[in-house]
């Protein structure tokens, strides 16, 4: 355990639980405010851009065979992603009633691709790794900074500043899209994975994390496509401060609480799937009593009803991995 990086398992959970808290903000019966919500909601809007960095920190400087690499992608991700996908797509056929070819095809590809799209997205960055790692294998920490800060430019800012056919601010979701919209936050992930973890960067990060919410609050919006500038500066400044505490997990964590830890770290794929039970999100019928486990009565309970849903998510994917054979496909 102690040769574990906690704070990715720490990244890895927090994202998650903050995907939870964006799908219930997004529940049929939730109402808010911007301005009551807004730290809360633009510490949920980080998930993805987090998600994202940890990926990058943890793959781009990794040396493995290319069989390897794909090899346990597939094992990893693209399994319980085909796995879930079949599952959701029985239940909502079974609720309709109809079992016809084209009504199969249909619900799962309604399933796979638009329901998951942050696996498409996932899965197109493993596709080009491989270049990326000869990239920076070949380049200097400078030159993919500067990579990086143009990206940062021509993506995050200049289609705020104005929206122009140049440099437009919405585009499409298709799959090139996402990957010019989160290869930088790929990349920012294996430049931060290369900071030395001094405690005079904490302040740093405190800076800018206050600086992204100000930039964010003035001229955006929550609910963004996750690459406006101020979510941007929120995202880095709170990966990097987790990151930079990992020695004071190693240190004050006991055994027991690593463990705990990376248990739930290892479930957190099938809990990002397996959530989506408790979302009354079309073609999926509403499986479990969400309207009877949620309740939008104050302000703190968008994020202690994504509590109750991570939780609930977390027993399910805990006792399939109990089951032989089961757990390669669901997690």
């Amino acid at each position: 355990m102690s040769k574990r990086l906690v704070w990715a398992d720490l990244v890895r959970i927090f994202a998650i639980y903050n995907i939870l808290v964006l799908h219930v903000l997004q529940l049929p019966n939730a109402s808010h405010t911007n301005y009551i919500f807004f730290i809360g909601v633009t510490l949920a809007d980080t998930c993805v851009p987090l998600l994202v960095m940890l990926s990058g920190s943890l793959l781009i400087s990794k040396q493995e065979s290319y069989a390897t690499f794909f090899r346990k992608r597939v094992s990893h991700v693209v399994i319980p992603w085909i796995t879930w996908s079949c599952i959701f797509t029985a239940i909502s056929l079974y609720f309709q009633g109809s079992s016809n070819l084209s009504s199969i095809v249909y619900t799962f590809h309604l399933i796979f691709v638009p329901f998951f799209w942050f696996i498409v997205l996932v899965c197109a960055l493993y596709c080009i790794t491989p270049a990326l790692r000869i990239f920076v294998h070949a380049a200097k920490l400078r030159d993919i900074f500067l990579i990086v800060l143009l990206w940062f430019i021509t993506v995050c800012v200049l289609p705020y500043v104005r929206d122009t056919q140049a440099f437009p601010l919405h585009v499409d979701n298709g799959i090139v899209r996402l990957v010019i919209n989160f290869i930088g936050y790929f990349l920012i992930g294996f430049l931060i994975s290369k900071m030395k973890r001094q405690k005079k960067y904490l302040l740093l990060t405190g800076v800018l994390f206050i600086v992204g919410l100000g930039i964010r609050r003035l001229y955006l919006s929550t609910g963004s496509d996750f690459i406006d500038p101020g979510l941007l500066i929120v995202s880095v400044s709170l990966f990097s401060f987790i990151y930079l505490l990992e020695d004071f997990y190693q240190q004050r964590f006991n055994p027991p609480t690593k463990k705990i830890i990376s248990v739930i770290s290892n479930a957190t794929l099938g809990i990002y799937f397996v959530h989506y039970l408790f979302l009354n999100r079309a073609p999926l019928p509403t499986l479990l009593p969400t309207t009877s486990l949620v309740h939008f009565s104050h302000d703190i309970d968008f994020f202690s009803n994504g509590f109750i849903f991570f939780i609930l998510s977390f027993i399910i994917i805990f006792l399939l991995q109990k089951i032989p054979y089961i757990k390669q496909l669901v997690t």
